[in-house]
């Protein structure tokens, strides 16, 4: 069977987000396995170069890149002879366009078709309108076989909405580590003597990831944690910003951009806590590889993180709540063996999410709708 993947897989000037590595990975990860059940084939959804300000926004650009995407789409399904469409979308302006081409597609050459919503919580995916959210899970009723969430509580808030219940899947994201347990238990012996607690960030550098809230938070805390940030920012109001902190906490913070697979698994490796303190998520690829690589984590109650996140991972916090932030980096600096505690469960855990097995479910979901 050959499925049709639709994701950016090439940012082309735009912000790599967590859409894109999860295309990238899925891609290679089936391409290694030469799954004999399915073939895939990639279909980049950044069909022209735009700006990184772009993004989210109805403008020329945006225009053009749709009108490509929706004729090079149906191109695409004849010339491959693909017989399922897998979609990766995630928000308001963004999703409403992908749903759009994808309908498009289906009347065109009625190929079964799965959309997958890289984002959680309801209100935060649809838009303020509900006679527009109206007309999209009407689409999404008419024009998708199968809608793969990140969140059981968001499929449920969608079926609420109208989401027809059968074309609900739920399928967590994953991590690609695979670190062995000798050196998981090196890195948690070094845990407990090292004298600075090393804590890492990795996202985009903006307000909604929370790392402004970080860089306030250890203004008091003295030389007891080294703070690794990884990641691109989305604008210059942010670059600026956050140069500012790093500036005046030179001691403190190492700044790495944008990083590749293997410096991420060396700096997660090195790392014992990583810190995500977000206002808004889906469900991070960076909390399954905190898991994966063995870190405690402090976190936020918000997206999908509640439904794979208990006290035995580390801690939750409210976001915004930079003096909670401080107090809980400050009881893993003097409780080192709760924080070990913590890192040993999360990698234990963290065999629940694998790439392989998140593979195995999305080619199931394939077969599944092929055959309806």
């Amino acid at each position: 069977m050959k499925v049709l993947m639709a994701a950016p897989y090439d940012a082309k000037g735009r912000f790599k987000g967590g859409i894109m590595y999860v295309a990238n990975s899925i891609y290679l990860e089936l391409e290694k396995q030469k799954n004999k059940e399915i073939e895939i084939v990639k279909f980049e959804t950044c069909r022209i170069e735009r700006s990184n300000s772009s993004t989210s926004k109805i403008n020329t650009e945006n225009i053009k890149n749709f009108q490509r995407l929706r004729k090079d789409l149906i191109t695409e399904i004849n010339n491959s002879k693909a017989e399922v469409l897998y979609y990766h979308s995630s928000i308001r302006l963004a999703l409403f366009k992908d749903i759009l081409a994808l309908r498009r597609a289906k009347v065109k050459t009625n190929i079964k078709t799965i959309l997958h919503i890289h984002f959680a919580e309801y209100e935060k995916i649809m838009f303020s309108n509900e006679t527009l959210n109206k007309i999209i899970i009407d689409m999404l009723n008419k024009y998708v076989d199968k809608v793969v969430f990140l969140s059981k509580t968001t499929a449920k808030e969608f079926v609420e909405k109208g989401l027809v219940k059968k074309k609900v899947k739920v399928i967590y994201n994953f991590h690609n580590l695979n670190y062995s347990t000798e050196q998981i238990n090196q890195k948690v012996i070094e845990t407990k003597e090292k004298e600075k607690l090393d804590l890492i960030f990795m996202g985009s550098i903006d307000e909604r990831k929370g790392i402004f809230d970080i860089l306030k938070s250890i203004e008091k805390i003295n030389g007891s944690i080294n703070l690794h940030v990884c990641g691109s920012f989305n604008d210059k109001n942010a670059e600026k910003q956050f140069n500012i902190f790093k500036e005046k906490y030179t001691d403190k913070v190492k700044f790495y951009g944008y990083i590749n697979e293997t410096k991420k698994k060396e700096l997660l490796y090195k790392s014992d806590v990583l810190i995500l303190p977000s206002y808004s998520e889906g469900l991070p690829i960076v909390i399954m590889e905190a898991f994966g690589a063995a870190c405690s984590i402090i976190t936020t109650n918000v997206g999908a993180i509640p439904e794979i996140f208990d006290e035995k991972c580390g801690y939750i916090v409210e976001p915004g709540n930079i003096k909670k932030i401080q107090s809980t980096i400050k009881e893993l600096v003097d409780n080192r063996k709760k924080c070990s505690e913590q890192m040993l469960n999360n990698y234990k855990y963290g065999k629940k999410y694998t790439i392989d097995i998140f593979s195995e479910n999305l080619i199931n979901v394939c077969i599944e709708v092929k055959s309806c």
